[in-house]
């Protein structure tokens, strides 16, 4: 094959800091071209200016190895310096020369070696300096030499010693002479033998950069023998690579060899509240207390309010509590197993009270009590099924509301029928009891067989049948909402998303006549309602409603977490924007950073913003660590609004694959999107977010630059993100998360419980029941309910006077009170629930009296003429 010459000023773009083209030839835009004296004669571009740059388009007939030849002159002295990419990878690095004989005396710069595959390719010219003039570029077949060394591994690992952590990561270095194939990469690279009989093949978390070439270091992942380290794991641990899988891109491979191991040196976890066993609530080892003595001066002289306790058993209790306060424990489980978790507390305040459980800093759940009878009148509340590993924990109890007296906390071992499962893909099989069957990491199948049972498929995609029975399919330890139908025999997670940003990601507001209010965010929901994907954007602003935006689709939700003129550090540290709470309270699984326009646009240089960034990183990540982080590029600035903030714009982008590459090396769950090249990842497509893609102010897209953006968030979600799904067979009831859920029945009888969160509850044709365990379970739409669907009511959940088995009265009763209207009207002071037949709204007063704001339990969208007959009080 001859060798393809491409000619400078034979560009297909550019971008030029100057205007007007300064030698007046050849071309009229702003690019500065003159006639050349070198051998061969035609032009040269000249004039050049650091940060300029020129993409040329050719094509190859043969893949193989290439010499690149630039051809370059100067009058200048000093260093001139270029770089040369092809399809976005820097195959080049600097190009640099010191001649300075003249701007027509001309000199060849050669980059040897270049691996390049057959087909169409595009080259980029970046000037890193000015003062240099480029004639032309030769690739040239290289001389053909059969390369048949193999890659080399290496590796770096350090060793386990602290007791707790889930998982362990570890990299390892491939070098080649050539370059290292980045897709021969993969999870079954090396594998990892320990004591005990452990095997495990690793997970390939990252590579510290894109593309082909060497070195290449890879980070991988193992997860702990029992779950998290302990003394018990301590030992050698072995990593080899494995035959025939990570290979040059001249298909050697990597020999199989041991490349090192690690020791796990964890000291035995010792001291602890024996469990199971009983914690009580006075013997903290720290605690958090608002106010100032131990308001009942007893026990302890600390800040945490103590009292003597007229319960069984007699001894003292926590009292006084205020919301935020947090007290914790050290814990010593004697056997890895699961255990219910019971709270011992009362209180004489009306409303619901609540508390939540971290056992070394994870969210166990919340406990609530409704009970107002007494601030000795001790009841139970329980966490079920908690599953706790051998060795010493923290327990911590957090104060989420005032008012609540806490005496201790029971751990028992869970009872018989329950099956518990681990962290891996198993078949769990129930058997003619009454089955608890919990599953939890891994692709499981559960199976009911007799009796009526309750399936827990936990994280991954399960395949729960109930068999025989009446069965519970229950989501109640999922950590995201759901969308379960059991018409379809369907359910998956709804993704919990997270737009954080500037205005990029805010929109402008409808005043600003450029507005498209709502942003990226209305095309990518389309998208996921398009495909029926359940999603649920989360913020604490809102904005892109139909009055704002006439494309704004039916149901658009408009959370978010975009604020109009912020930088990077502002995202991170401004009181309005009041990031940390915002993250631990709207508990995302997803978050979009769009981020640096602001930056580009003021003093900041990009040194700083590259700093601010990574911060914010650390930060989120620190806060939120299970939640995938996705960082887009910025859209690119229109050099007519600010050349300076468009450069800043480019080279910020630039540096965000190193950004991202290095936090993710460090076991960040970051990824890069980059918007700019759109869903195919190469430049100079239709897809490529440009400048054209602006309004008229040169910041922001407009509607198809944010239809671009959203189509490259779409895709970039599902590369990176993974939707748990599940199959329901034999299932007749539906319990659903902590969050917001979509439960849906099929045409038999179906119990639905949406538990908290505000959840859409649709029974279908069969008798349906709506159930509600406490006040925390409210604020639910009911979409379909009939004349044969019944509500179901805790009476300990609700207080006030309930008695399970005694039906509610239309007349003043202590038992409840159920009273119907246009504006209905408590009765008596007991328990009310009042039905509003004109919106469909019903709420529940505790006191009859208006002590507490009445809670808004469901909104009834069919205005169905509920009575009182259709209440089940339960115990």
């Amino acid at each position: 094959m001859p060798p393809i010459r491409i000619e400078a000023e034979n560009y297909t773009g550019y971008y030029d800091t100057t205007t007007g083209n300064s030698g007046s030839v050849y071309r009229t835009d702003n690019v500065d071209i003159q006639a050349t004296t070198d051998v061969g004669g035609g032009y040269n571009v000249g004039w050049t200016k650091s940060g300029e740059w020129l993409t040329y388009n050719f094509e190859l007939t043969e893949a193989g190895f290439y010499d690149l030849t630039t051809r370059v002159a100067s009058g200048t002295s000093g260093t001139k310096t270029l770089r040369i990419l092809i399809d976005g990878v820097d195959v080049t690095g600097s190009l640099s020369f010191t001649d300075a004989s003249g701007w027509q005396s001309w000199r060849d710069l050669t980059k040897q070696g270049l691996n390049l595959s057959a087909g169409q390719h595009e080259m980029r010219v970046e000037m890193v300096t000015g003062n240099l003039n480029f004639n032309y570029i030769e690739l040239t077949p290289a001389v053909s030499v059969t390369d048949a060394i193999a890659p080399t591994a290496s590796l770096t690992a350090t060793n386990v010693t602290t007791a707790g952590a889930a998982d362990y990561t570890f990299t390892v270095t491939y070098q080649d002479n050539q370059a290292i194939d980045l897709s021969s990469l993969s999870d079954g690279d090396v594998i990892v033998t320990g004591p005990n009989g452990f095997q495990q093949a690793p997970t390939l978390v990252s590579v510290n950069t894109t593309g082909n070439g060497s070195p290449r270091t890879a980070t991988y992942r193992i997860t702990a023998p029992g779950g998290s380290w302990d003394d018990a794991d301590n030992g050698t641990y072995a990593i080899a690579v494995q035959s025939n899988q990570v290979r040059d891109t001249s298909g050697n491979a990597v020999i199989a060899s041991n490349l090192g191991s690690f020791q796990a040196t964890v000291a035995a976890q010792t001291g602890g509240i024996a469990l199971p066993g009983r914690v009580q609530a006075e013997d903290y080892v720290s605690s958090s207390d608002t106010t100032t003595g131990n308001s009942g001066a007893v026990y302890r002289n600390d800040n945490v309010d103590i009292e003597a306790t007229a319960d069984i058993g007699g001894g003292y209790n926590i009292g006084w509590v205020k919301a935020g306060e947090w007290l914790t424990y050290d814990i010593n489980v004697a056997q890895t197993g699961f255990y219910d978790l019971t709270a011992r507390v009362a209180s004489a305040a009306v409303g619901t009270k609540s508390l939540r459980i971290k056992i070394d800093g994870q969210d166990m759940g919340t406990l609530s009590l409704t009970d107002a009878s007494g601030w000795q009148s001790w009841q139970n509340i329980t966490k079920a099924n908690v599953n706790l590993t051998a060795g010493r924990h923290q327990l911590r109890v957090e104060m989420l509301t005032d008012s609540l007296n806490l005496n201790y906390i029971d751990f028992t071992p869970v009872p018989v029928g329950r099956i518990n499962g681990t962290n891996s893909a198993e078949t769990l099989n129930g058997d003619a009891l009454d089955n608890i069957i919990s599953a939890f990491a891994g692709n499981d199948i559960l199976n009911g067989g007799e009796g009526n049972d309750l399936l827990n498929g936990g994280f991954g995609s399960d395949a729960l049948d109930g068999g025989l029975g009446n069965d519970t399919a229950s989501y109640a330890q999922s950590s995201s909402g759901i969308s379960a139908n059991l018409a379809t025999g369907l359910a998956s997670a709804i993704l919990r998303i997270m737009p954080l940003g500037d205005s990029i990601t805010h929109g402008m507001p409808p005043s600003n006549p450029l507005a498209y209010p709502g942003a990226y965010r209305i095309p990518l929901w389309e998208r996921f309602k398009t495909d029926s994907i359940p999603l649920d954007f989360v913020g604490s602003q809102r904005n892109g409603s139909l009055s704002e935006n006439p494309d704004s689709p039916s149901g658009f939700d408009q959370d978010h977490e975009g604020y109009p003129g912020k930088k990077i550090s502002e995202i991170a540290t401004s009181t309005q924007v009041n990031l940390n709470p915002r993250l631990q309270e709207l508990k995302p699984n997803v978050i979009l950073l769009t981020i640096g326009t602001n930056d580009a646009m003021s003093t900041r240089s990009v040194d700083q913003m590259k700093s601010d960034l990574g911060k914010l990183i650390d930060q989120i990540t620190s806060q939120r660590p299970d939640v995938q982080l996705l960082v887009s590029t910025i859209p690119p600035i229109n050099p007519s609004r600010s050349s300076t903030a468009a450069q800043k714009a480019i080279a910020f982008n630039n540096s965000l694959p190193t950004i991202i590459s290095t936090k993710a090396a460090a076991g960040k769950k970051v990824a890069l999107v980059d918007t700019i090249k759109g869903n195919d990842g190469q430049s100079g497509t239709a897809d490529d977010l440009v400048v054209s893609d602006l309004v008229s102010d040169g910041l922001h897209p407009n509607e198809g630059g944010y239809n671009k953006i959203a189509n490259t968030w779409y895709d970039a979600i599902f590369k990176n993100v993974t939707i748990d799904r599940d199959t329901l067979n034999s299932i007749e009831n539906l319990t659903g998360s902590d969050f917001d859920d979509i439960l849906v029945g099929n045409n038999e009888a179906n119990v639905l419980e949406g538990s908290n969160g505000k959840d859409q509850l649709t029974g279908m044709s069969g008798a349906d029941t709506f159930a509600y365990r406490n006040l925390l379970e409210a604020g639910d739409i009911i979409t379909d309910f009939a004349a044969n669907d019944l509500l179901q009511v805790s009476a300990a959940g609700f207080g006030g006077g309930l008695v399970a088995g005694v039906a509610l009265s239309a007349a003043e009763a202590a038992t409840g009170v159920f009273v119907s209207g246009s504006n209905p009207t408590a009765i008596g002071s007991s328990a009310n629930f009042l039905y509003n037949a004109t919106n469909g709204v019903l709420s529940f007063d505790q006191d009859g009296i208006g002590s507490g704001t009445a809670v808004a339990i469901a909104t009834f969208n069919t205005l169905p003429s509920l009575s009182a007959n259709q209440f089940m009080i339960t115990a």
